[in-house]
């Protein structure tokens, strides 16, 4: 067996100008892009798609239903669930075995069936290390 990189562009900030979201597609995309094309990896045009999502959507209720309050760069369970449906789009577009694995209809829940540590939480007992005694 043999894995398939995929690259894809980073997502666009939750930063707004006149109405329009900013996209990234000046600088991470497309060295992203220049990436994939020089190791011949396929390419997801992630910023594209989630641009084009979130600029359908709308500025108020992107900031205040798929971003976590106070942040511009990572989205809150409503954004990972949205962007994660666009990056299964996008795979499905690839010519790469992985498709094949892609669940047609999800069954993603509301919320998250987990919690997110708070800061400094290391998160739930069943996911903290080990403790290690030396061995001599």
């Amino acid at each position: 067996l043999c894995a398939t990189p995929i690259v894809m562009s980073l997502i666009p900030r939750n930063r707004w100008a006149d109405g329009k979201i900013g996209a990234a597609g000046s600088d991470f995309a497309v060295w992203a892009k220049a990436a994939a094309d020089q190791a011949g990896a396929p390419f997801i045009p992630l910023n594209d798609m989630v641009t084009e999502a979130l600029q359908k959507i709308g500025e108020e209720k992107v900031t205040a239903e798929y971003f976590p309050v106070r942040e511009a760069v990572h989205p809150n369970w409503t954004g990972a669930v949205l962007i994660s449906g666009l990056v299964a789009d996008g795979i499905r577009k690839l010519d790469v075995p992985l498709k094949q694995y892609l669940v047609a209809s999800p069954n993603v829940p509301a919320v998250p069936d987990i919690a997110p540590p708070t800061l400094g939480d290391l998160g739930p007992k069943e996911m903290k290390p080990k403790s290690r005694t030396p061995t001599a």
